[in-house]
């Protein structure tokens, strides 16, 4: 369980850093607190529905921008997802 669960953490981690990082134009270093929410993190609602799509291509889900928004920080999504499967 605890290697599921750190394989999707990570994985939605790779995602809102590649976000950050297309916005942004540059490297973003930002330390990811899992109990942040994603708007804290720097994701705007343009930036959330790519991460969304960017979720859903690499992990194979179908999570909704509601969805985002209902578990809106990284350990929260990652427990929603955890418990899908």
């Amino acid at each position: 369980m605890q290697e599921r669960y750190e394989f999707i953490s990570n994985t939605l981690k790779e995602q809102i850093y590649q976000v950050l990082n297309s916005e942004n134009n540059e490297p973003h270093n930002l330390e990811i607190n899992p109990n942040m929410s994603f708007i804290q993190l720097g994701l705007n609602s343009l930036g959330l529905t790519d991460f969304a799509s960017l979720v859903n291509r690499r992990l194979g889900t179908k999570i909704s921008i509601e969805i985002i928004f209902e578990y809106c920080s990284l350990d929260e999504l990652t427990n929603y997802i955890l418990a899908l499967r």
